[in-house]
């Protein structure tokens, strides 16, 4: 028989570890995979094996995916100030100066909007956000410890100052705010397709494993054979896999 107190410690445990695969999803920037875990009692703040919570994971990464995820954690009450439990005892805050993502600047934003402390150091050398991103600045200006080209190491350096205007609230929002603007516009502009183009279909009562697969059968006129699979490219081939679909004409 099962004591009360194990019973107890283990339900503690799902609430506040963060599983890999959760950690993963996010990393990767599955949002419905994040919102899932968290709909079935998840912890918000949980950690992973390496003391990082959500928001310290998609803030690591810093690309278009994590915007909408790191909104959504701050809406659900994530902690913008929690430390690293294991590692470095960094901030997310931390986390996204250092990424070097292309939207950093839009998270930090977003993460000092909600009450990010800036002068808070880590852990393990003492450092803020702004430290970081500055010690990552000097780095590639040294071009170290790859060998990037010009124009690689300037862009590189461009996403990082925007990163220490946006948590310094000087430049960064005019030129984010304008961006958001632009893709928004996109977003509202009608699809074009015309023959021949490729695109996926998926079935949106279960985007995460819905996508219309022919299973291998990538021929003309298969007329069988089709399910739904987790992943578009299962069965890779040049033309995108058996879960890629072709417009033709008749």
């Amino acid at each position: 028989m099962v004591s009360v107190a194990l019973e107890e410690a283990f339900y503690v445990s799902i609430d506040t570890m963060l599983p890999t695969g959760i950690s993963t999803g996010c990393k990767e920037g599955d949002i419905e995979k994040v919102k899932a875990w968290l709909g079935n009692g998840g912890s918000i703040n949980a950690e992973d094996p390496h003391g990082e919570t959500l928001l310290h994971v998609g803030c690591s990464v810093a690309e278009i995916k994590h915007v909408e995820i790191v909104e959504v954690l701050i809406r659900r009450g994530a902690d913008v100030n929690q430390k690293q439990g294991y590692t470095g005892g960094r901030t997310p805050l931390m986390a996204v100066a250092e990424s070097g993502g292309s939207c950093g600047a839009q998270i930090a934003l977003r993460l000092m909007a909600a009450g990010a402390h800036k002068q808070e150091k880590s852990t393990d050398d003492g450092e803020t956000a702004v430290d970081l991103a500055n010690k990552k600045i000097t780095k590639l200006k040294k071009n170290q410890p790859e060998k990037l080209a010009k124009e690689e190491i300037e862009e590189a350096v461009g996403r990082y100052e925007r990163v220490i205007d946006a948590i310094n609230n000087r430049d960064a929002a005019p030129a984010i705010k304008e961006a958001e603007a632009e893709k928004e516009k996109e977003e509202k502009e009608p699809l074009t397709m015309i023959y021949g183009d490729m695109i996926k279909l998926v079935n949106q009562y279960d985007p995460a494993k819905g996508y219309l697969d022919t299973c291998n059968h990538n021929s003309d006129r298969t007329g069988f054979g089709v399910q739904t699979s987790s992943n578009p490219t299962r069965h890779p081939t040049p033309d995108g896999g058996s879960g890629t679909w072709q417009i033709k004409k008749k």
